[in-house]
């Protein structure tokens, strides 16, 4: 026999035995062996070979060498010899993804009278069947595929394999209604490989041209046979990172049906799932994903490429429940590296998560693996809580455990001791890091600039001397700088003018150098001698940049000499200065103190110059909205607005309280709820008075007064109310003729102690004259001027208004008689009133 068989080999390779005798065992390819597995284990299959000489067999296996779809079509189409070509595996799949993309027409006719001619010569044919199948499917023509079944006879309901192939290329296709047809036809032996498919096509694909909500109808038909056999994990990974990708509304969507049929998420995307949540800040989706691992890991997690981004994002955003994870997590005996634990200290720093970084760094020293790196992390942590005192006390630990500072650290240190006040220290952290390079330079500049703060100018200057006569090499520019400033925010400005001519002799002066001089000069109110220090930096070769202007405008603004502005601005323009976030913001307050609208709008024009980019300071963008919002600008507004909405920038929530006032002014109602939301739910914030008061009048202005009853119900427990809240709502209930909800927020505020202001006492008294409810009106007024609040021409002028619509033109003249007697002078609003009252009533005499 295996005399036989290498005789046999030997003639094939030599080319001895005839073309149509000759065959060979091949190898099957793992793809192969998957579309023969009713074979494998039965009989060696005899696959047949392309003749080693034909040349259509050359040209074919060259065109699929080379990935041209055109140039297999082109072999297949070039002779008549190509359709008595047996074929591999591999070549007739390509063939059949070639004729459908290429030629549709004649695909299902060419490929099912080439299997049915040379069906005998492949053995069983099962594998030409479905490797023709498979390449029209690559095509991504399940249409074809299924004619092309009907065509060879293919029986979906025996073939588990061509079932499969049909289901993943309509599922890609987003054709769910075939899904569903074809889906009870497949094998149940076949069924879960059938369903990973399914899974797999929709995506590679199906998710994004499926309509809504039919993607979640396939889930629920998978799911209900689940119970049974379980959905593939690998599969159902794939349609989660894929629905991740696409859309949060998609993700939405796939999870919460997961959720519905009751199948765990598959641990092969919980880790990239709770990373992307981190990543966007995701607070609700984590705390959401965390519940679907708990469901389907007997209510635990045993990763730690979980813990690492959950705890991460609650770190920043959820500190109790980063506590709960931490003791879940050394429970579970999951162990992390150092590096996730600096990361982690990290985010406790960006929070201020005080707590939870000391909880951390108990954990990390009970394990004794408190390193360098920790150890400064905790620290700035410390330093981002203002706990400077406690950040020094690191240092103390520091030397009981042995570790020595690095020279960063030791430069922070010093800082901090300065901050804390504890003088003794920072001198000993600066006699231990006086030799280490550049930390030096930092510790000497912290310990200037604290003389500088405390005004012992004496002081900056003999550590000064200190620093020449010790390490003169160190001594740079900066180092001047900072004594420089120490003189000149104290008010010394000979001593300054003589450090300058030192610096300047020695070279080391530059523009920051005479940046601070100018500061300085200006803050003392000596503007000529500022004015000379600036011509005397351009004529030593200094380009003046914003900084050199902006003392200049600072104080042209503050002293209301807007023609000097405008002086500068062109001066800044001709020495090709741009204006930056700061020259913006003193800008703005001229658009807010002006009382000329003209220099009010050359400011504001300022934000209309091509480089400005209102959103890349937050300072510039708070300062713009309130003077936008101040002087009723809603078209540059408007645009200020579109922008924030495009940007990366989270603001703080103060300022989320003027954009909340900028998007109420512009009627934006769903724009104040999305800031909110962002604000409250996905980052975790609280809101102040200030910022839980514009919302309110935003909801006001726009009429939902129920929507903002509802909001400050839900609030007043964690922000505490004050009399601004409830005069916004209070204009509410009178704009929407609501006296009694009116008169109940007022009984409110008195329980609850707060005093009314002129404000709130005008706006109750405007609800009960407009209800008609004129002699509790009167009542009102006089325990208004009982309380010692004294009203004004827009409190008497509801109550005239009110006498008026009744016709009760007595009443409302003697209210206007007594206007001298309280001081006020009558506006045209109340002449106004009081002539439409007469003439509504006919009392043109009185008129």
């Amino acid at each position: 026999f295996v005399a036989g068989f290498v005789v046999l080999r030997v003639s094939f390779m030599t080319g001895l035995a005839p073309s149509k005798f000759r065959v060979g065992w091949l190898k099957p390819s793992p793809a192969q062996k998957n579309g023969m597995a009713a074979a494998v284990g039965k009989k060696a299959v005899m696959v047949a070979a392309p003749e080693a000489k034909s040349p259509t067999a050359e040209a074919l296996s060259a065109a699929v060498a080379s990935g041209h779809l055109e140039k297999v079509l082109a072999a297949w189409d070039s002779e008549e010899e190509s359709r008595h070509t047996l074929l591999t595996q591999e070549t007739l799949r390509t063939l059949a993804q070639a004729l459908a993309k290429l030629a549709p027409e004649r695909t299902v006719t060419e490929l099912a009278a080439y299997v049915a001619k040379h069906g005998k010569d492949l053995g069983s044919g099962r594998w030409a069947r479905h490797a023709a199948l498979e390449g029209v499917c690559r095509a991504r023509r399940p249409d074809l595929a299924e004619s092309l079944t009907k065509e060879m006879g293919v029986q979906v309901e025996s073939d588990g394999r061509a079932c499969e192939m049909l289901l993943g290329a309509f599922a890609a296709k987003g054709s769910i209604d075939a899904v569903e047809k074809l889906l009870p036809q497949l094998p149940v032996a076949s069924w879960q490989r059938g369903a990973g498919t399914v899974l797999r096509g929709l995506a590679r694909g199906g998710l994004a041209v499926a309509p809504r909500g039919r993607a979640r109808r396939l889930l629920q038909a998978l799911g209900a046979k689940a119970m049974e056999i379980p959905l593939p994990g690998k599969a159902l990974a794939e349609l989660v990172q894929a629905a991740l990708a696409q859309s949060p509304e998609v993700l939405e969507e796939i999870l919460s049906t997961l959720e519905e049929i009751k199948v765990p998420l598959p641990a092969e995307c919980v880790a990239s799932l709770a990373s992307s949540t981190a990543l966007g800040n995701d607070l609700e989706g984590a705390m959401r994903l965390e519940g679907l691992v708990r469901a389907g890991q007997s209510g635990s997690i045993s990763s730690s490429a979980v813990y690492d981004p959950l705890l991460k994002l609650y770190a920043q955003f959820n500190g109790e429940r980063a506590s709960d994870l931490l003791e879940e997590m050394q429970q579970q005996g999951v162990v992390a590296s150092e590096g996730f634990f600096g990361s982690l200290l990290a985010r406790c720093s960006e929070s201020k998560n005080l707590a939870f970084a000391e909880q951390v760094a108990d954990y990390l020293r009970g394990r004794s693996v408190m390193s360098l790196a920790l150890y400064k992390t905790l620290m700035k942590v410390y330093a981002s809580c203002e706990q400077y005192d406690r950040a020094c006390d690191l240092y103390m630990e520091l030397q009981r455990v042995g570790i020595q500072p690095d020279q960063v650290m030791y430069g922070c240190l010093v800082k901090f001791a300065v901050k804390s006040g504890r003088k003794d220290l920072s001198h000993e952290l600066l006699e231990r890091s006086s030799g280490i390079g550049a930390s030096a330079v930092q510790s000497y500049m912290h310990m200037i600039r604290a003389a500088g703060r405390d005004g012992d100018v004496d002081r900056a200057f003999g550590l000064l001397q200190k620093l020449k006569l010790e390490q003169p090499a160190l001594l740079d520019t900066p180092v001047y700088n900072m004594v420089l400033d120490a003189c000149m925010t104290n008010g010394d400005k000979n001593r300054g003018a003589k450090l300058l001519c030192e610096m300047r002799s020695q070279g080391v002066a530059n523009g920051v150098t005479y940046n601070t001089m100018i500061k300085g000069l200006l803050a003392q109110g000596d503007c000529v001698a500022a004015r000379r220090c600036l011509d005397s930096m351009k004529s030593e070769g200094f380009k003046p940049d914003s900084a050199s202007f902006n003392p200049f405008l600072s104080a042209a603004v503050s002293a209301n000499r807007f023609p000097e502005v405008w002086s500068l601005i062109s001066e800044m323009d001709v020495d090709g200065v741009k204006l930056d976030q700061y020259s913006l913001s003193i800008l703005m307050n001229v658009a807010r103190k002006a009382s000329n609208p003209r220099d009010a709008d050359r400011a504001l024009a300022m934000l209309d110059r091509e480089y400005v980019h209102v959103c890349e300071d937050e300072v510039l963008l708070n300062t713009a909205v309130d003077a936008l919002v101040r002087r009723r600008d809603l078209r540059r507004l408007e645009r200020v607005m579109s922008e924030f909405k495009t940007s990366n920038l989270k603001p703080s929530v103060q300022s989320c309280g003027l954009i909340i006032r900028a998007l109420g002014a512009l009627k934006d109602l769903e724009g104040c709820w999305q800031l909110w939301n962002n604000m409250v739910q996905q980052r975790g914030l609280t809101p102040d008075e200030v910022t839980l008061s514009c919302m309110l009048d935003a909801l006001v202005s726009a009429g939902s007064v129920a929507s903002a009853v509802d909001l400050f119900q839900e609030w007043k427990g964690h922000v505490a109310p004050n009399v601004v809240m409830y005069s916004t709502l209070l204009k509410g209930f009178a704009s929407n003729g609501e006296p009694q909800k009116a008169m109940a927020t007022y009984e409110e505020m008195q329980a609850a102690g707060l005093p009314m202001n002129l404000v709130s006492y005008s706006t109750l008294i405007d609800s009960q004259a407009r209800a008609g409810n004129l002699d509790l009106a009167v009542k009102l007024l006089k325990k208004m001027e009982e309380s010692g609040c004294k009203p004004n021409c827009i409190t008497i002028s509801a109550l005239v208004r009110g006498y008026c619509m009744k016709g009760d033109l007595g009443n409302a003249l003697g209210l206007f008689r007594d206007l001298h007697s309280r001081g006020l002078t009558p506006d045209i609003v109340l002449m106004n009133m009081l002539l439409d009252g007469c003439v509504q009533h006919n009392h043109f005499k009185l008129a």
